[in-house]
Formats: C-alpha cells, sequence, structure tokens
C-alpha cells in the first residue's frame, strides 16, 4: 500500500534536561508514545530553534514535515519517555492512551473509577505555615496530590498573596487572602508559595 511508512523510536531519558537539543530525525508525524506520567511534558521545536514551541505530553501526535527536532526536557522528571515518528499517511498514525494498569475483571474497573471519583480516604498533608513579607513556600510539589487549599488564619491583621513560584507579592499574585479568606485547587500538582502584606501572618493548608 503506497504511502505507507514504518514508524521509528526515539527514547527521552527524562531525568537529563535538555535544552534545545538538535536531534537530525525526519518525517510527517511525531507523537509522544509512552511516559512515566501523564504530566511529563516536553518542548518540542521542528525543522528551526526559532520556531515555535510546542508541548508535547503522552498520547499526543502532531502530523508536521521535518527534517530534525530541537527538543527541551525541563528539570524535575524522571525516568524514559517513547517517541514515535515517521513517514506516510496519517490516516494510518494513530497514538492511543492506554490503560494505565491491567485490569483483571470489569468489578476491579469499575472500583477503580469508583475510588476515582470518591477520591481518597487519608490526606496527603495539613499544616499552619508563618508567612511574613517575604515569599515562602507553604505547599511543595506532590506528584500524588489531587488537589489542594490555603486559608488565612481568622485573626490575621494583613492580606495573604498567593501564587506558583517565590516571585508572588503584592503586584503579581493569583489569589489574595483577607482574614478566614480560603481558595483551592483541583488536579494542580505544583508549589504553593504565599507572601504577605505585614509581618507575623499565617495560613493553614491541606492537600489530598
Amino acid at each position: 500500500m503506497a504511502g505507507i511508512g514504518q514508524p521509528k523510536g526515539l527514547t527521552l531519558d527524562l531525568s537529563v534536561a535538555l535544552t534545545e537539543k538538535e536531534f537530525g530525525i525526519s518525517g510527517t508525524q511525531f507523537g509522544v508514545w509512552n511516559s512515566p506520567l501523564s504530566s511529563d511534558v516536553i518542548q518540542v521545536r521542528f525543522n528551526q530553534n526559532q520556531a515555535h514551541q510546542i508541548s508535547f505530553a503522552r498520547s499526543r501526535i502532531l502530523a508536521v514535515p521535518f527534517n530534525k527536532v530541537f527538543i527541551t526536557v525541563p528539570a524535575g522528571m524522571t525516568g524514559n519517555m517513547d517517541i514515535l515518528y515517521g513517514h506516510g499517511s496519517m490516516d494510518l498514525f494513530r497514538i492511543f492512551p492506554s490503560v494505565p494498569e491491567p485490569f483483571t475483571s470489569m468489578e476491579t474497573l469499575l472500583t477503580a473509577i469508583r475510588d476515582q471519583v470518591q477520591g481518597d480516604v487519608a490526606d496527603e498533608d495539613y499544616d499552619a505555615v508563618p508567612v511574613g513579607v517575604a515569599a515562602v513556600e507553604v505547599i511543595a510539589a506532590n506528584a500524588d496530590r489531587k488537589g489542594c487549599s490555603i486559608q488565612a488564619r481568622w485573626d490575621n491583621a494583613g492580606v495573604i498573596y498567593v501564587g506558583f513560584d517565590n516571585g508572588v507579592g503584592p503586584a503579581a499574585y493569583q489569589s489574595c487572602l483577607s482574614a478566614s479568606d480560603g481558595y483551592s485547587w483541583d488536579n494542580y500538582r505544583g508549589p504553593i508559595w504565599a507572601e504577605a502584606s505585614v509581618a507575623a501572618q499565617e495560613v493553614g493548608y491541606g492537600e489530598w
């Protein structure tokens, strides 16, 4: 059958950070076949290192003609990411999401779905953290987290500025909390930082 090409493979060690590393591969389709986590993301430029950067995660595929790629692997990931690329008919090149774990029965599958909907029985962590006029990390990144929340202490005198890195403050924040105010995130696993408008404030947090 004309136009059909055998896919080729490329394996990236995600524990090794890369910045715009050039790979001399070519094809008309490029996609991530597998990686340890669905949140593992690499950045790819096609054909030239000034091209638009495109994010790729597990099960994503793009049809684009290319004769080289420039790949950036951010720090902080582990394991191997398997990439498939090749020439030929786009109609015959598909990457389908795989089932994370083999299921031995329909009952096991339904139990797993129920557990996901209901959430965890045990929390990941909770505590109270002092916050002053310099940014502090309130909740560290946690790959096992499903969600988290933060709340300003009821008798705080100032405002708590909340963000995702140490650049948080009065000029840059995701949310700002007066006394007793709170905020929650679903499906966010990165760090939460906070800075207060006055010294000696406090926030409580929980993650699950």
